[in-house]
């Protein structure tokens, strides 16, 4: 797979990121592991949709299912971090915009932000992003609760329901 290019709004700043870096990331934030099959399964909904172009050329199943594009036997690696001491910074800069396709989002003031239920996670995204140049907020408490409501359906968990943020 060729490597691709980031460019800012004036053509000025110009830096490389791994395809299979974005790949990752994109699982690692919207998958889901299969354990009964050992694979990796990413559903592309909505605008989503067009970042299929990704993952064609490989052996994995992609598919038209209802109104979203489902691509299965993913790696099962890839629900998972990876190892920032083994991949070059092309890789992790793909993973950090994969993850952030999947997870992230611009806020109304147009500051960029994760957000993930795991502040291990977070933590070492920080400092990697950090040795790659992005450099990023202290991680805060985004939500600390034991119920939600999600799509109409409330759940409560003793554990609770956290989410912490990382603004970049």
């Amino acid at each position: 797979i060729k490597r691709k290019s980031m460019r800012d709004a004036n053509d000025m700043f110009n830096r490389y990121y791994c395809p299979i870096g974005f790949i990752h990331g994109m699982v690692f934030g919207d998958g889901y592991y299969n354990k009964e099959w050992n694979f990796c399964t990413l559903d592309l909904c909505g605008d989503s949709k067009q970042l299929v172009k990704y993952f064609k050329g490989f052996n994995w199943k992609i598919f038209t299912q209802d109104d979203k594009i489902r691509i299965s036997y993913l790696p099962n690696y890839m629900k998972e971090l990876p190892d920032f001491d083994k991949v070059n910074n092309e890789y992790i800069l793909g993973f950090i915009i994969g993850w952030f396709a999947a997870d992230g989002t611009i806020d109304e003031k147009g500051r960029a932000a994760l957000y993930h239920n795991n502040i291990d996670n977070l933590i070492k995204i920080k400092n990697v992003l950090e040795s790659i140049g992005i450099y990023s907020t202290e991680i805060k408490t985004k939500r600390d609760t034991t119920d939600i409501d999600f799509q109409g359906n409330k759940y409560h968990s003793e554990n609770g329901y956290k989410s912490y943020s990382l603004y970049f």
